[in-house]
């Protein structure tokens, strides 16, 4: 799979690193030569100094044979310019991260999709939904939803009270008979585990779980933990994440 990313900075070289990790044939195209040395010189990926929206920079990169393209400058408008070059030459899905919110409404989006950008992805937008999911959900660390919330991956830190301390994944399976949801992975240590049924359960471990949302409270239940009501929040910086998370969760 031809991977090309245009944008080599935080976003841009974590994508990078977590694709080149899979064997994939990754581009990675920016204006600034010391970026690209810093990313040629930690992962296996082949660097274009150059414009992302030059079609001989695109070309460069082999674009009309790219499975994917993922535009993640600074620049929205680069990014979407990007995409849409990358379409017309041959590019089978695009990706843009944009930072005005209000492309994201049906629109807008439709008109982008018809110019040839497959997906819009905004990090002020998914960090907003993560902030509130954690607010409302006081117990978890992490919080990711799919399918529109009818599953939900989170993590949970194992209370001292908890059925499971002490004991396997399969030691405890007792507690899910009818396997209406699943531990995935556990953290402990500084370390991620993957866990499997000889897997044995420590207090304090951070201990993911995948699960619909109506076994939520089950799960909160056996790991021995309570959820609390967020009455005060303080938001430090006035930026659009600030903005947006004031706007999306009602704060005063």
């Amino acid at each position: 799979m031809k991977i090309i990313i245009t944008g080599a900075g935080a976003v841009g070289y974590h994508l990078a690193k977590l694709m080149a990790s899979e064997s994939k044939d990754i581009y990675i195209i920016d204006v600034n030569e010391d970026r690209l040395n810093y990313v040629s010189s930690h992962i296996d990926v082949i660097t274009i100094c150059g414009d992302a929206k030059s079609m001989e920079v695109l070309m460069d990169a082999k674009v009309t044979s790219c499975d994917l393209l993922i535009a993640v400058t600074s620049s929205e408008e680069t990014n979407l310019l990007v995409c849409i070059l990358a379409k017309k030459f041959g590019a089978k899905q695009t990706i843009a991260r944009i930072n005005d919110l209000d492309i994201l409404n049906n629109k807008l989006k439709a008109m982008y999709y018809n110019l040839g950008v497959d997906s819009l992805i905004s990090p002020v937008d998914l960090i907003t939904k993560e902030i509130k999911l954690l607010l409302s959900r006081s117990v978890f660390t992490d919080d990711l939803e799919f399918d529109g919330g009818k599953l939900s991956v989170f993590g949970i830190t194992v209370g001292e009270k908890s059925a499971l301390i002490n004991k396997t994944i399969k030691e405890s399976a007792h507690l899910n008979p009818n396997l209406e949801f699943k531990p995935i992975a556990l953290h402990r240590n500084e370390e991620t585990i993957i866990v499997n049924a000889d897997t044995y359960i420590k207090q304090n471990d951070i201990l993911y779980f995948i699960a619909p949302p109506q076994c939520i409270d089950t799960v909160i239940e056996i790991c021995g933990r309570e959820c609390f009501d967020i009455k005060d929040v303080m938001i430090l910086g006035g930026s659009n994440t600030s903005i947006q998370e004031l706007n999306a969760t009602n704060l005063n």
